[in-house]
């Protein structure tokens, strides 16, 4: 009876990382894996393109998520409800191209009165959207497109209340349009409503749509975001309630008579947008405040090359478009010169660190989508770092394979997140990095979609800690004959495995597919024979299964080569693990034999060929 055996390739799972930088192909250093390590736990899917997700104060346990198509669900405990809080898809409008997964309109923000849950507050169950709207024949918005170019919609800040009768809902009837802003171009609409520290509402409006500051809706000379005569390109600030409900307040009020604006702005000179509190900015889609510290910190996304983070002060210049990132901009054709920190003078560059600059190129990413600081206690090592992420590495329609990232605010360092439950440690199916949210208590979470708008493969994911157990398998083997193959393998602790599967692939990377023969128990050992091996080509096999934890973990593959009985293999665990970068691999065999012993990261990646 001829045999073939299959050899060993052993994986150690070590909460060990790659910590050198991936070879540089764009103007900036390219990003590199970080230290840090997470659980990404579904807590709902089937969702309409989730873009952000914030608690009200005082309900900490509830967290209110925007689907972009114009739904307000609640997540309560970790569990999504099935009441709809608000219901506005006949009011997002153009309607929302099917069939295009990147439409920037729609339901995009969502800001609760800070005395949301302050009976004597006027701002008492209060709330405030900003989305995309038709303009109603025979009205303007507050502010019309620049150059009276053509309206083809509007961005309103909309005030609602909670229902006195179900105060779980939104009462539709008490809507109140605080502010709105014509628009030409479909792109660049900001997107996020946040009151600050200060009381009073912030809001990011893009530069208007098209590219390079310039079209229709464009001003001349140096496009929108360096002309104060324009909302747009700018960071705003102002007061959203009625000015009937505040009649002690020494700040003026609105030209429509809808809103204040605070007295301090610093841009009240003729011909001048007063709501401006910051200018320069290109598309800030998403910006947070540090609860801890206070600061406003802004994800501006890009054109060709550079996206970035800003810390946003009162009345500071960010550049665009006369420069991307800390690089010089060339409007006429979208490319960047070069490199400028500093320079011009009165322009202010994304954050600079001890070590570097936060920005990045676009062999990273194309969008940036910003996040929050952390300021939770479930993940430590993520304390005072702003986590975010790039809505897609790849730009060829449809946008695919988002990221993400944290950063640390000090330093200036970029680091990819360790996600070791998916393969390669990526988003898996093309999934884009869509928003974040933050609960009450200062948790994060992150919202991917694959589908449209109207679709259905939008997840509202929620950051955990990573759970790595060092070693998954004391011994993984096969032995063949003209039968079939016996595969035996042997877990270092069962009882942390839920579910486990042999898998067979024509090659080692696939495609799998499960093995149909019933695994036999003999002890601690499984079996299994496979009869359905093909007369030639070589077969591979692979464990996929999970943890009791949740978390999917792969062990292979190996293959059908090699010669000569390898047996039992003993494989201590690593030590120590988590390690500095020095650790102790022990591991023994019967006999002498070939055997390839790898040390894999919880990335995935293989970090080294021990032996």
């Amino acid at each position: 009876m001829s045999r073939r055996m299959h050899s060993l390739s052993f994986l150690l799972l070590a909460a060990l990382a790659p910590s050198a930088r991936a070879q540089q192909v764009g103007p900036l250093p390219d990003i590199p894996f970080g230290t840090s390590s997470i659980f990404l736990q579904t807590i709902a899917s089937g969702m309409s393109a989730p873009d952000y997700a914030i608690s009200p104060p005082g309900e900490p346990d509830r967290l209110y998520v925007l689907e972009q198509r114009g739904l307000i669900r609640v997540v309560e405990n970790g569990v999504l409800l099935p009441t709809v809080v608000l219901d506005i898809q006949t009011r997002v409008a153009p309607p929302l191209n099917p069939a295009n997964a990147n439409d920037e309109r729609g339901l995009l923000g969502l800001a609760f009165h800070p005395g949301f849950h302050t009976i004597a507050s006027p701002g008492f169950r209060t709330l405030y959207t900003f989305h995309s709207e038709l303009i109603p024949v025979g009205t303007q918005p507050t502010y019309i497109a620049p150059n009276a170019a053509v309206q083809n919609y509007k961005l309103v800040v909309a005030e609602w209340r909670m229902s006195d009768v179900d105060p779980s809902v939104v009462d539709p009837a008490t809507r109140r349009e605080v502010i709105s802003f014509g628009k030409n171009a479909g792109n660049h609409n900001g997107g996020t409503l946040a009151f600050g520290p200060d009381g009073y509402l912030y809001l990011g409006l893009g530069d208007g749509g098209n590219a390079n500051d310039v079209g229709p809706s464009h001003l001349e000379p140096g496009g929108n975001a360096q002309n104060l005569s324009t909302p747009l390109g700018k960071m705003l600030r102002f007061d959203p309630l009625s000015p009937a409900l505040t009649p002690t307040s020494s700040d003026a009020i609105s030209g429509n008579g809808q809103y204040r604006i605070p007295a301090d702005n610093p841009f009240q000179g003729p011909g001048q947008v007063p709501e401006v509190y910051a200018y320069g900015l290109r598309n800030p889609y998403r910006f947070s405040f540090d609860t801890a510290t206070g600061d406003l910190i802004c994800a501006d996304v890009g054109q060709n090359n550079i996206e970035e983070i800003d810390r946003i002060v009162r009345g500071g210049n960010y550049g665009w478009a006369v420069k991307e990132g800390d690089f010089l901009f060339n409007r006429a054709n979208g490319t960047i010169g070069v490199r400028s920190p500093g320079d011009p003078v009165g322009l202010i560059d994304p954050i600079v660190g001890t070590l570097a600059t936060l920005e990045y190129d676009h062999s990273d990413g194309i969008s940036i989508t910003g996040g929050f600081v952390y300021r939770g206690t479930a993940i430590p090592q993520l304390a005072g770092k702003y986590v975010f992420g790039d809505l897609a590495l790849r730009n060829a329609p449809p946008r695919v394979d988002g990221r993400m990232f944290y950063a640390d605010l000090k330093t200036g360092e970029i680091l990819e997140f360790l996600l070791p439950q998916f393969p390669a440690g990526r988003l898996p199916n093309g999934l884009t990095v869509h928003g974040f949210g933050q609960d009450g208590h200062g948790e994060l979470y992150a919202l991917v979609t694959n589908t449209p708008s109207n679709g259905t493969g939008g997840i509202l994911y929620k950051l955990a800690p990573d759970v790595v157990v060092p070693t998954l398998v004391e011994w993984f083997r096969a032995e063949s004959d003209e039968s079939g193959v016996q595969i035996e393998w042997q877990m270092s602790d069962a009882a942390r495995v839920d579910a486990i599967a042999l898998e067979r692939g024509s090659a080692d990377t696939g495609p799998w597919e499960p093995v149909s023969q019933p695994v036999e128990p003999a002890g601690r050992t499984m079996r299994v024979f496979d009869p359905d091996v093909p007369a030639d080509g070589t077969p591979w096999y692979r464990l996929s299964g999970r943890f009791s934890g949740g978390r999917d973990f792969v062990i292979g593959p190996i293959e059908a080569t090699g010669a000569g009985r390898i047996g039992r293999v003993d494989l201590a665990p690593l030590a120590p693990n988590p390690s500095d970068g020095r650790s102790l691999v022990s591991f023994a065999l019967p006999a002498r034999s070939t055997v390839r012993l790898s040390l894999v990261g919880v990335s995935g990646r293989e970090l080294a060929r021990l032996a």
